[in-house]
């Protein structure tokens, strides 16, 4: 989370932001606080949603931030373009999300993933490398890794 957090200062304001795993929602508020126009954060734990939006009261940001208790292949059919895609999971997880990642994120937009340790990093890198992205920046933490990710750009 501090690694997402840290990227996060770096990368909004947005118009559009998606949080994957918003858990406590403390990515969306931050994103929220950084200025970004319009926070979809989503969770499939009903109870990780209410806190969610609980803390967004509490932060006064919930005027910015729309939570909501779905998947993201759930999400992935209203096919919209989010400027940054953050998701902070396990390493597993986030593998089996490349692909909705990759359609539901603008052509100009990052994704921020993290929850990686780092003898997981090689192999989610080839993972997102075979699904289309391109690695912008690594940062990490003692034994944790978060990547900020792109999309490739292919020569038409």
């Amino acid at each position: 989370t501090q690694l997402c957090l840290e990227l996060l200062e770096n990368l909004c304001p947005v118009d559009k932001l998606l949080d994957v795993g918003t858990g406590s929602g403390i990515l969306s508020i931050a994103a929220a606080k950084l200025g970004t126009g319009k926070v979809v954060s989503i969770d499939v734990d009903p109870i990780a949603v209410r806190v969610a939006q609980d803390n967004a009261v509490i932060n006064r940001v919930n005027d910015k931030i729309e939570v909501q208790c779905t998947s993201v292949e759930k999400l992935y059919c209203k096919e919209d373009d989010y400027l940054i895609i953050v998701a902070n999971l396990y390493a597993n997880l986030l593998e089996n999300l490349a692909s909705s990642f990759y359609t539901l994120l603008s052509s100009k937009g990052t994704l921020v993933i993290s929850g990686i340790l780092l003898e997981q990093a090689t192999q989610i890198k080839r993972t997102f490398k075979s699904y289309g992205w391109s690695l912008k920046y690594e940062k990490s933490l003692e034994d944790w890794v978060a990547l900020v990710l792109e999309k490739m750009e292919y020569d038409a």
